[in-house]
């Protein structure tokens, strides 16, 4: 039964270098630009830049790429929207991925104080905070995001990655070139840990996740819940919608801990208006009557005004950011 419960959003990430979910696009176009000349997702970033002119309003953009897609340059994007998306996102993971080698002083620290059974719960798709977990002895990668990879070992702590993580992916008819036979669902259940320099960043370089034994190359898909109007917790296949349960038992997971949870901080996630289902989440399912954080820095007070709205009473009013969080966390503990 969880103790404490870390709910975590862009802002956790930045001290990481990772931008926040309002520079996201911006931050992804500059990068882009820095690449050499043949870098093969130029082209995707030039394509939206010739329509939009920028990347700033990266949540509309995706919203008119994504399949239920209807604003106002759905048509400009013609029969190219959907590769335009598939550049996007792996560019995205790209940028991710050469970001993450930098030192995450925070979530070092976060690492050493979280005890069994106290749980993580992210909106971010970095890997940092696992990374970190599993540096301190805590998080093990069979068991610790919710769902089994292979033989499971004990993880003190989970981290649930409710949009999806840059290592997750999707497994297209189970790593088998050709006709697919066997049941209706040509992603597989779960996701899969397909990529060696992944496992190694996180500290599993003999790891091989057991879908993917045998596989020396396979069609995979990135798993993330893009930042779009309207999120859509499914995967489309020629078999329809896939993976709607995955998702549901991941939230269903995350609702457990917050609803037993005696201590919840939010660091660095504003609950945009966009994030419904988040919303619902934490000021509907979670325990009222739990010690609250809330570590936004200038929105801090916005947010706990709130959760005061629904009912969240006990909240700790002096720390206002994820250092002073950090620092009055430590003082209990010693």
């Amino acid at each position: 039964m969880p103790r404490r419960v870390i709910v975590l959003g862009a802002g956790a990430s930045v001290h990481a270098g990772y931008p926040l979910a309002a520079k996201l696009g911006s931050s992804l176009k500059n990068w882009v630009d820095t690449r050499p000349a043949d870098f093969e997702h130029h082209w995707g970033v030039n394509q939206l830049t010739k329509i939009y002119g920028s990347l700033d309003d990266f949540q509309t953009i995706l919203t008119d790429l994504m399949p239920i897609g209807q604003g106002c340059n759905f048509e400009r994007l013609g029969a190219s929207r959907p590769y335009v998306l598939s550049s996007l996102i792996e560019a995205l993971l790209r940028y991710f991925d050469s970001i993450r080698m930098a030192p995450t002083p925070l979530y070092d620290r976060l690492a050493k104080l979280l005890q069994d059974d106290d749980v993580a719960v992210t909106l971010n798709y970095d890997l940092a905070i696992e990374r970190a977990l599993r540096v301190a002895g805590k998080w093990d990668v069979s068991t610790g995001y919710g769902f089994w990879v292979g033989k499971p070992n004990a993880s003190k702590v989970g981290v649930l990655k409710l949009h999806g993580s840059t290592n997750w992916r999707a497994l297209l008819f189970e790593g088998r070139s050709g006709f697919f036979v066997g049941g209706s669902q040509s992603l597989g259940d779960r996701p899969v840990l397909y990529f060696r320099p992944d496992l190694e960043y996180l500290g599993y370089p003999a790891f091989v996740d057991p879908n993917c034994a045998g596989l020396t190359q396979a069609a995979v898909l990135p798993v993330m819940i893009m930042p779009a109007f309207g999120k859509k917790f499914s995967l489309s296949s020629t078999s329809g919608q896939e993976w709607k349960p995955f998702w549901e038992d991941l939230w269903r997971k995350a609702e457990i801990g917050l609803r037993v949870a005696e201590e919840i901080a939010i660091i660095g996630y504003s609950l945009p208006l966009t994030d419904e289902r988040a919303r619902d989440l934490l000021f509907q399912r979670a325990n009222r009557d739990a010690r609250l954080y809330v570590c936004c820095r200038q929105d801090t007070e916005t947010i706990a005004q709130e959760f005061r709205n629904h009912g969240f009473l006990n909240i700790v009013k002096e720390v206002t950011s994820f250092e002073e969080y950090l620092d009055e966390a430590e003082r209990r503990s010693n």
